[in-house]
């Protein structure tokens, strides 16, 4: 390799690390977002994982971020997690992480977990309503599943999700649509479903599950 176009390349990672850090530690999270979608599109390993320098997943699943990394230093504890989180989905540290736990504030994105093609348990809590789920459909090991979301969520997703055997849906805001339990139809290997505090439709349907053995329904039926 020709040594001045490594050396090259080495200084404007530097730049490029150090515009990052200036929109991470912004203290805004839609500065973060942009900062990790930049990241993302650089294509840059090396780049992410100093971005990502101390993050790491507990063996329950729960992010956790040493003190000693620039995320402590330059981040509000409100956005801390949740940035982390990003970041190590993008550094592809989720890769052998088989379940995960997490809680993030203001509206939830699940679309990074397409890296978690081990994840085999799914918790997440968060303040807002997630409904778009498609990036879920993408994960072969996904077996238990717990979310909060609204009533607006398309559950046809979850219909691609062969290998659910518990699955747990929690309201996160009431709204005036009917969430389709239809869309669930079918599901192979579904034992245990709870759905609570959601407006809900299809429950006919709830007889095409064919190994469903605990249902647990607290919510006001649609039909």
């Amino acid at each position: 390799m020709n040594p001045a176009k490594e050396s090259l390349s080495r200084g404007q990672r530097l730049v490029q690390l150090a515009a990052l850090k200036k929109l991470l530690f912004s203290g805004a999270q839609d500065s973060a977002e942009q900062a990790i979608h930049l990241a993302l599109s650089l294509e840059d390993g090396p780049l992410l994982r100093e971005l990502a320098t101390g993050v790491s997943f507990t063996e329950h699943g729960i992010i956790a971020v040493e003190k000693s990394s620039p995320l402590q230093r330059g981040l509000k504890a409100e956005l801390r997690n949740w940035t982390a989180l990003r970041l190590g989905f993008a550094a592809g540290l989720l890769a052998g992480v088989r379940q995960l736990s997490y809680d993030a504030t203001g509206k939830t994105d699940l679309s990074e977990l397409w890296s978690g093609q081990q994840l085999e348990s799914l918790w997440v809590r968060s303040g807002g309503a997630v409904e778009d789920l498609s990036t879920l459909a993408t994960l072969p090991a996904l077996s238990k599943l717990n979310l909060q979301l609204g009533s607006a969520a398309d559950l046809a997703p979850l219909g691609r999700c062969t290998g659910l055997t518990e699955l747990t849906l929690n309201a996160v805001q009431r709204k005036g649509e009917l969430l389709e339990l239809s869309a669930l139809a079918g599901l192979p290997r579904l034992q245990s479903l709870e759905v609570r505090g959601l407006p809900v439709s299809g429950l006919r349907h709830l007889a095409d599950f064919p190994s469903l053995r605990r249902l647990d329904v607290d919510c006001l039926p649609g039909e």
